[in-house]
């Protein structure tokens, strides 16, 4: 699974969730890349016993940005992380916890009881991924054991992107093709590599309405068979498009939004 690292001006790198992290450190070396893989850290807990530290990361050295763009992996901005020693992030009773501390220490009258956020968010879906071309950058990515998925057509970018599966979300890939498209004109002012990603929400109307009042914008739902969206254009969020998703039912073979 992508997890997006947003800055001030746009996404500054992407960490893929893999374990174990040696295997994943051996296949780019299979395909020819250099990495980085430092030292395990460790930790010792409360009886003295040493114990695996909470994570340990990967970075592949690309050959060349022709071969592997910025944010395909194997290429710039990509970094493969495993996290470890880390049971407690699945305990259960750690999201009432986390819910019952936001509550107390960020109150806000927009959230409905019982959410972590205002906008009912999830998860992280998708990285979306600005490159010179989609069937290349499909093709290095397979390289690295991703698997190829659906095709996409975004109204709101006036683009059409492909899909490569990482886990439980995705990476897609778009090139801009419409001169006179919201990519084009973001790759002008920014260049290439991630550009946004999409966030998965448990009440669609909920997220639209939060995300309207906060922005004193309209913005288009788009709803296909399996998912209604919307985009939030990178110029009202720090320079990143936000897409905010609600999946209705299982993915059919269509990708137009």
């Amino acid at each position: 699974m992508p997890d997006a690292i947003a800055s001030g001006g746009g996404i500054a790198g992407i960490n893929v969730n893999v374990s174990p992290v040696d295997a994943a450190a051996d296949l780019m070396r299979r395909v020819g890349l250099k990495v980085y893989l430092p030292p395990s850290v460790t930790t010792r807990d409360a009886s003295g016993k040493e114990q695996p530290g909470p994570w340990q990361f990967v970075l592949p050295e690309a050959q060349t940005e022709a071969e592997f763009p910025k944010g395909v992996p194997g290429g710039p901005g990509v970094g493969f992380l495993e996290y470890r020693n880390n049971a407690s992030r699945r305990d259960p009773a750690r999201y009432e916890t986390l819910r019952a501390r936001i509550e107390r220490e960020v109150p806000d009258s927009r959230r409905a009881p019982g959410e972590l956020h205002a906008n009912t968010a999830r998860q992280l879906l998708s990285v979306l991924v600005s490159v010179p071309n989609v069937a290349d950058a499909v093709r290095q990515s397979e390289r690295l054991g991703f698997a190829a998925g659906e095709e996409r057509y975004v109204k709101d970018l006036g683009e059409k992107g492909r899909e490569v599966k990482c886990g439980i979300g995705t990476f897609v890939f778009f090139e801009a093709a419409n001169p006179r498209g919201a990519l084009s004109a973001y790759i002008k002012q920014k260049g290439l590599g991630p550009f946004g990603f999409s966030v998965s929400v448990a009440d669609l109307k909920t997220a639209q309405r939060v995300v309207e009042q906060g922005t004193n914008r309209k913005f288009a739902t788009r709803k296909l068979a399996s998912r209604s969206s919307f985009m939030v254009p990178a110029a009202f969020i720090g320079g990143t498009f936000v897409e905010f998703v609600q999946q209705v039912a299982p993915r059919g073979s269509s990708g137009t939004d």
